[in-house]
């Protein structure tokens, strides 16, 4: 079994891979001040996905990747998990948590299986994807401190497997 990524090393290697992607066209963030309000808007439109800035209001409470359409979706679930994984990392660090209300939301995002099957998979690129595996591993590793129940687990588990056969088809 190959040793789980750290959350640091996790962390660098979702802004190395998702440093390539550019901000969602503008029509598919036409929705984004309904679905999440002006500041998300705001803080989302017109960014790259490693650019947005994690610690403001408008990303903080914006919860939008279950509205969005999927090509954005995919772009902006990088700056989810960036903050699920700084996160994790301080929270390694301090002892407790610290981004409640975005930690919920990435990781009902990563085991809702609508948002792979109809939202971001058909957009994320292998490298993307080989990514969102190792983060899903790595839930399933922190799984105690993350108090995550088994059902969680267990999705987290059938994403990871679903990478797993999608790089596999994909030849990577």
């Amino acid at each position: 079994m190959t040793a789980v990524a750290t959350p640091a090393e996790l962390l660098q290697k979702t802004r190395s891979v998702w440093s390539k992607i550019d901000a969602a066209p503008i029509e598919d963030m036409r929705n984004m001040r309904w679905a999440a309000g002006e500041a998300a808007a705001e803080a989302f439109t017109g960014v790259r996905p490693v650019d947005v800035d994690i610690d403001s209001s408008g990303f903080q409470s914006g919860t939008p990747l279950l509205e969005l359409p999927g090509r954005a979706a995919a772009a902006y679930l990088g700056t989810y998990l960036i903050s699920l994984l700084d996160g994790l990392d301080l929270e390694e660090k301090v002892g407790f948590p610290t981004d409640g209300s975005t930690r919920v939301h990435t990781l009902t995002v990563l085991t809702s299986s609508r948002f792979w099957s109809d939202i971001a998979g058909p957009y994320l690129s292998p490298e993307c994807l080989g990514v969102v595996g190792e983060v899903a591993d790595l839930l399933v590793e922190k799984r105690e401190m993350l108090a995550l129940r088994d059902n969680v687990v267990a999705r987290l588990e059938r994403l990871s497997r679903a990478v797993q056969r999608a790089l596999g088809d994909q030849g990577a």
